[in-house]
Order: structure tokens, then sequence, then C-alpha cells
């Protein structure tokens, strides 16, 4: 099961095998969201005006990511927002030296933590994994802008929120850190997709400003499965995970833990 109908495509067809689209969990959280605000059922997130939430590129475990809050420390001050939020990774968060650095210029925030252990199960609620998605959607709608250094989930989500999204760098790097072998670098470039799509540089100094480009917006509703509807998701799951009568667009309104969070 995959979230893209495109994804989909590709893997079936040249191997013949049996995958299914369905809704991704983002996807059905905000339409689920937006069902429940529209009979009173949820808060209202109100965005700050002129408010930044920055997405630096995140490390991994055993893998390092080439952090550089110094550039932009610099950049972010310049352009006077009237608040700036960094929101770390779990792996770079529970560094006090990292979130130490980040701390000089703006707040700093986590959207849930995990341990790296494969025995854990994604729906654990140690360290507040469990509530990420919801953390996740408070914070962006929040903040009228968007800040990441590559194009990453948390740029793609908010776009499908409708907000100015910029991806400062051109390549991020990575340090592998392998017992055999130390120091390995490896990148990540962003210009595959800036290009592809034509985004050029914002005069802001903020990078490149992906809200400009309905391409980009549909490519990230595509990718998280916008466009799948609830009943189809509903009846790939009853097929492959035996679950009868999942109610997901009212799941949130059901389940006491969804009824705390919003």
């Amino acid at each position: 099961m995959v979230w893209s109908r495109e994804l989909a495509q590709e893997i079936n067809c040249p191997k013949n095998k049996s995958v299914h689209a369905l809704a991704s969990p983002w996807s059905l959280l905000v339409r689920n969201y937006e069902n429940l605000k529209s009979k009173g059922a949820a808060p209202n997130y109100f965005e700050v005006p002129k408010s930044a939430l920055y997405f630096p590129t995140h490390s991994f475990p055993g893998v390092e990511a080439s952090l550089d809050p110094k550039k932009i420390e610099i950049a972010l001050k310049s352009y006077n927002f009237s608040s700036i939020t960094t929101s770390l990774y779990w792996v770079d968060f529970i560094d006090p030296r990292i979130r130490e650095l980040y701390q000089r210029f703006s707040g700093v925030t986590c959207m849930g933590l995990r341990a790296p252990a494969a025995s854990e199960v994604p729906w654990s609620n140690i360290g507040g994994r469990v509530n990420f998605l919801y953390q996740l959607h408070r914070t962006i709608s929040e903040h009228q802008y968007i800040i990441c250094e590559d194009l990453c989930t948390a740029a793609m989500a908010a776009l499908t929120l409708g907000k100015e999204v910029f991806i400062t760098k051109d390549k991020v790097f990575f340090k592998i850190i392998h017992r055999y072998e130390k120091n390995v670098m490896s990148e990540l470039d962003n210009t595959k997709i800036l290009d592809r799509y034509k985004i050029k540089k914002a005069d802001s100094g903020l990078g490149y400003n992906l809200s400009d480009n309905s391409n980009v917006l549909e490519l990230a509703k595509l990718g998280f499965g916008f466009d799948i509807s609830i009943d189809e998701t509903r009846k790939v799951i009853e097929l492959f995970l035996g679950y009868p009568s999942i109610d997901l667009q009212n799941q949130a309104s059901a389940e006491p833990l969804d009824n705390l969070l919003w």
C-alpha cells in the first residue's frame, strides 16, 4: 500500500505487482479536521502574522546532518519576522548543544520523539510520537511562513495547507557514520525538482518560493493521496488488514485521544 496513484502505477506496471494506493495519514487528518471544524467539533488555529516556522535538514540515527544555524540566523533576522520557531527532529532535539544553537535566535520545538529501536510500533505513545501529525498540523497552521532547507515532508505538508513555503538551499549534506566507514559524505540535491518546475529564487532572500508554483502544489497533494477518496482508502484497508467498517471520516470524534487533542 502506497500514498500515491502514480507510485502505485509505476510499481505495478513493470513488475506486475499488487500495489494499491490509499490516502496518507496526513491527507486523512487534514480532511477529518476540516470536517470536524465545520461542525464546531475542532478548534480554529489562528495564523500569527509574519511568523516563521523553520525546519532545518535533520539527522537520522547513524546519519548526521550538516547544520548551519548561523547562516539561517542572519537571513531570518534580516526579514523582520514577528516570531521565529525552529522545529528540530527528535535526533537533533535531544542534543542540548544543537538546541542551544537555535535557541539563540528562535524558539525551539519538536513534533514528537521516537526510539530508534526497530521493535517500536508506529502507534506507540512513548515520547508523544503518536501525536506527531496533530502537532505538525497545528504548528504549521499557526505560522504564516514555512522555511525548510530541503524539500522535506514538512514543506509539502505546508503547501497543502496553503502556506508560504520557502526552500533555502540548492543542496544539503549528510555525514554517514558507519562502524567500518567513518565520515562518508552524502548529498540531497533539491535542484532536481526546483529545475524541473522552473522555480527561481525569491527576491526576499529566503530562497526558493514553492508557493508560487501550482504544479508543485499539485505534486504535494498527489503525493499525499488527497485525490484518493476516504471510501476507497477504507476498502483497501479492509481488503488487506481485515478491519470491518472503519469510519475514517468520523474517527476523530469517536476516539477519546482525538477528542483530547482537538
